[in-house]
């Protein structure tokens, strides 16, 4: 039996979006007293042995106001829910424009 377009679109959409949900992370600051609040999200890259999270200019802000020395300010959630406050370094990327 042919589905109708939109059972189409929606069945093929949940497949997508269940294996997105594998690279997009939430992506949290550091505040006051050990806690964390969300900052956005940032989708993970992998190429050859080294690892990378894109995401945002306000997001990347957030940590180029925290001074080096004192570690990083930002935070990637995991799939279980923890929190991985591993060290994040930031790079800017080289692209300019508006999005």
């Amino acid at each position: 039996m042919i589905a109708s377009i939109g059972e189409y679109v929606g069945e093929r959409s949940l497949e997508l979006a269940e294996r997105a949900i594998q690279y997009v992370r939430p992506i949290y600051g550091a505040t006051g007293a050990n806690g964390v609040d969300g900052l956005g999200s940032g989708v993970l890259i992998r190429r050859a042995a080294k690892r990378w999270v894109a995401t945002v200019k306000h997001v990347l802000k957030h940590n180029s106001d925290t001074p080096f020395e004192e570690g990083t300010s930002m935070y990637v959630g995991m799939p279980d829910g923890s929190i991985n406050t591993n060290l994040v370094q930031t790079q800017s990327s080289s692209l300019k424009g508006s999005v």
